[in-house]
C-alpha cells in the first residue's frame, strides 16, 4: 500500500472523528426529550437503511460469503452496542469529563489487545504516543483533577474495554478476503439497532409511547445527523479504512473526537476550552505525529477490497 493511499484513509478517519465530535451537540439536545436506548434504536435503524440502499445501487452482494460476514458483523454489533450502553448506564452516575477520559483509555488498550489477539508487537513509539494521548486527554476532559470514583465510573471503564475491543476485531475480520464491507457495516448496525429497541422496551415501556417522542424536532434532528453522517458514513468508512490503516492508528486518530467536540461547542455555544484542555488537544495532536513514524515501515500484504 503507497503511502498516498495510508493518507487518504486515515484522514477518512479523521473525517469521522469529526463528525462524531459534532454529534455530542445534536445528541445531548435529543437525549433530552427521549431515552437514549430509542434514540440509538433509530440513529442505527437509519443508519442500516442507508447502508442498505449503498449495497443495492453498487450492485448488490454478489462476491460476499454471507455466512462469514453475518458471524462476524454480529460479533462487531454485539461489543459496538456493549461500548454505547456501558457509557449510557455510567454517565447516568458519572460526569461527562470523567466518562470522556476513561473512555479514551480504549487509545491505551488498543496496542495491547491487538498484541494478545492478534499477536501484534507493540512498538515503543505506540507506547510513547499512547501515553502522550492519555495525558493529553486527562487534561481535556479533567482540567480540575479526578476525584469521587462511582459506580459509573466502572461502567465506563468496561465501555472502554469494549470500544477497543471493536477496534481491534474491527481489523482482524476487515482483513479476510471474503469479507465485504458493505455488508458487515449493514449487519452490526442492524445488531446494535435490534438490541437498543429491545432494551428500550425492557426498560422504559411502550415502544410506541416512546416512538411518539421521535416526531420531536429536536429528535428527529438528531435521528438524521446522527443516523447519515455519524452511523452509516462512519462506520463504513472505518470499516473500509481499516483495510489500510493498523488498528493503534486508528485509535490514535479516533482520540481527536474530544478536540472536535470541544471545538464544536466553541461555534456552536461560544464555550471556549481553559488553557489547560489546550494543551491536552495539543498533546493529542502531538501523539497523532509521532504514530506517524510507524507507517514508514513496510506494511503487510493487504486483503483485496
Amino acid at each position: 500500500m503507497h503511502n498516498g493511499g495510508q493518507t487518504g484513509a486515515r484522514l477518512a478517519l479523521l473525517s469521522v472523528s469529526a463528525v462524531w465530535g459534532l454529534t455530542f451537540v445534536v445528541v445531548a439536545d435529543a437525549v433530552s426529550v427521549t431515552n437514549p436506548y430509542m434514540f440509538n434504536a433509530a440513529r442505527f435503524a437509519l443508519g442500516a437503511a442507508l447502508v442498505g440502499l449503498v449495497i443495492a445501487v453498487r450492485g448488490g452482494l454478489r462476491n460476499a460469503g454471507l455466512a462469514r460476514n453475518m458471524g462476524y458483523g454480529l460479533v462487531l454489533g454485539t461489543l459496538l452496542f456493549g461500548g454505547f450502553i456501558t457509557q449510557t448506564i455510567g454517565l447516568q452516575s458519572t460526569t461527562p469529563g470523567k466518562a470522556g477520559f476513561i473512555t479514551g483509555l480504549s487509545v491505551v488498550l488498543v496496542p495491547f489487545f491487538s498484541h494478545f489477539l492478534l499477536g501484534v508487537r507493540v512498538r515503543r513509539i505506540e507506547a510513547v504516543a499512547a501515553a502522550a494521548s492519555l495525558l493529553g486527554l486527562f487534561l481535556l476532559s479533567l482540567s480540575g483533577g479526578v476525584s469521587g470514583l462511582v459506580a459509573g465510573d466502572a461502567y465506563v471503564l468496561i465501555c472502554a474495554l469494549f470500544f477497543g475491543l471493536h477496534i481491534v476485531v474491527t481489523d482482524r475480520f476487515v482483513k479476510h478476503a471474503e469479507v465485504s464491507v458493505g455488508l458487515l457495516t449493514l449487519v452490526q448496525l442492524t445488531v446494535v439497532s435490534l438490541l437498543s429497541l429491545a432494551f428500550s422496551a425492557g426498560l422504559y415501556g411502550s415502544v410506541a409511547d416512546q416512538a411518539r417522542l421521535l416526531a420531536d424536532p429536536k429528535v428527529y434532528t438528531g435521528v438524521v445527523i446522527c443516523g447519515v453522517f455519524a452511523t452509516a458514513y462512519a462506520y463504513l468508512v472505518q470499516t473500509g479504512m481499516q483495510r489500510r490503516v493498523s488498528p493503534t492508528q486508528v485509535a490514535l486518530i479516533f482520540i481527536m473526537e474530544p478536540v472536535f467536540a470541544g471545538l464544536f461547542d466553541y461555534l456552536f455555544d461560544g464555550r471556549l476550552m481553559s488553557g489547560e484542555q489546550l494543551l491536552g488537544a495539543g498533546l493529542i495532536v502531538l501523539a497523532m505525529g509521532m504514530s506517524e513514524i510507524r507507517l514508514r515501515r513496510p506494511s503487510p500484504a493487504q486483503a483485496a477490497p
